[in-house]
């Protein structure tokens, strides 16, 4: 089966398949559809133009946030991640990169004026998480140990450009 449009997320797919939702980073689990629509319609927004250039494809949190991929001016596609609480955020400039924000193995906390991730010095490692260090590996990609500066790069690109593209909307609604 093909999940998506994007080689790696297929990939994903495949690797999820095989250890669970929730099983390699924390929170995190791709959604059994990808770019549906209702993933962000509900309290964020109808408009056709929202959605055109929006594909929502995973669960950011436990507590309900989404990941998409954000169809930029120049065709890239970085990752935004709708907060559960409120706020909208660049995290990753593409899917390779945000493969290595997953590494991370923590969830993100959101809100409108940043976004970090977090963990605690309590917190388990995913049960998966070693295995998909591994596979990250054999994609030539590697694991950080802090998530956040990957996420300052892709904010420096595209923060003011996604947040000129989402002013023209209302949200909410």
């Amino acid at each position: 089966m093909t999940y998506s449009p994007v080689p790696e997320l297929n990939a994903l797919w495949d690797f999820q398949a095989e250890h669970g939702f929730e099983s390699f980073a924390q929170g995190f689990g791709l959604y059994d559809t990808f770019g549906a629509r209702d993933d962000l319609a509900p309290g964020w927004c109808h408009d056709d133009a929202f959605h055109a250039r929006l594909a929502s494809f995973a669960q950011a949190t436990a507590g309900g946030s989404i990941y998409a991929l954000w169809r930029a001016d120049d065709g890239t596609q970085p990752v935004v991640v709708f907060g559960d609480e409120g706020g909208i955020q660049v995290v990753a400039a593409d899917v390779r990169d945000f493969l290595r924000v997953l590494s991370f193995d923590g969830e993100p906390s959101v809100d409108w004026d940043r976004v970090y991730y977090f963990k605690s010095d309590e917190d388990e490692p995913s049960p998966a998480h070693e295995e998909f260090v591994a596979w990250l590996g054999l994609r030539a990609l590697e694991p950080v140990a802090e998530a956040d500066p990957l996420v300052e790069v892709a904010q420096e690109r595209y923060g003011q450009e996604f947040s000129t593209w989402l002013g023209q909307f209302q949200l909410g609604d």
